[in-house]
């Protein structure tokens, strides 16, 4: 495990990997932690109004409430108008995803994030060995990183998943880990 843990931490940038049971279990993780940020409390989740239903159930799991944002029906990424919409409403984070594979403008998503000082958690269960639209690894460039080794996943393992911390939430992180 501890050597999964540094390969995945080398390929994707991240200074703490917590492997899990799958990758809605490390989504329901990444929502409760940067749902308990004191500047963040009570503010909910925002998720792509397209996508796995896995998002929703890691919601649940976490007891946090969600606002959705459309998403672009050609690129399948977030349609930016309505994400910059409802993180102004006030998000504790954004989840963004690589769907199918197709890229994020994760730019884009970062700087709404900033703006609305909100998490920006990148969704890379379907999308690892992708490229972003800069040019990046898919699962590289979030505050949180989700990744899913489960059935039709690109890299799989039969199964689980892992969240990838960086910055002030893998510091956040040391300080729960059991």
């Amino acid at each position: 495990r501890g050597a999964l843990r540094n390969l995945i931490a080398h390929r994707f940038g991240a200074e703490d990997v917590v492997l899990t049971g799958g990758g809605t279990q490390a989504l329901q993780l990444a929502l409760a932690l940067a749902s308990a940020r004191a500047e963040a409390r009570g503010r909910p989740i925002a998720l792509p109004a397209y996508s796995c239903f896995d998002l929703v159930t890691a919601a649940v799991g976490a007891d946090v409430g969600v606002r959705f944002y459309d998403v672009d029906p050609v690129r399948l990424s977030p349609d930016l108008e309505s994400l910059r919409a409802v993180a102004a409403e006030g998000v504790a984070a954004v989840v963004a995803g690589n769907l199918y594979g197709y890229p994020v403008d994760t730019a884009a998503v970062r700087s709404i994030c900033d703006d609305a000082e909100a998490v920006f958690i990148e969704d890379a269960a379907q999308a690892i060995g992708s490229s972003t639209s800069e040019g990046r690894s898919a699962g590289s460039l979030g505050d949180v990183t989700v990744l899913s080794f489960g059935r039709g996943k690109g890299w799989t393992g039969g199964g689980g998943g892992a969240l990838l911390l960086r910055g002030r939430l893998a510091e956040a992180w040391s300080g729960v880990r059991p």
